[in-house]
């Protein structure tokens, strides 16, 4: 779990693990889940791309519609870039 959204999530010093894991975004997926869309950029340094392969796995075999794409750079929450070339070749087949 990301350390930051456990934190206020659940407080400084949590002492549920099962608390935790409830509020896993893993852990909450249903068959009526939204279809995700998930992109991450290779270098995001605030949650690891990894976070965003676990999530696509359990939606996945929630059966849930998911798209996972990761990019070789981008940073935390990049949105849609329009500087950066590698990036901005993804809206057209989104917007």
């Amino acid at each position: 779990m990301h350390l930051g959204s456990r934190r206020h999530l659940i407080g400084p010093n949590p002492d549920s693990l099962k608390l935790a894991v409830e509020l896993s975004a893993e852990q909450m997926i249903a068959p009526t889940t939204t279809p995700t869309l998930i992109f991450y950029g290779g270098n995001d340094t605030t949650t690891p791309p990894a976070n965003g392969a676990v999530y696509y796995l359990a939606l996945k075999k929630a059966g849930v519609a998911v798209e996972l794409h990761l990019f070789e750079r981008g940073i935390h929450a990049f949105g849609i870039p329009t500087q950066e070339p590698l990036l901005s070749s993804w809206p057209p087949f989104y917007c």
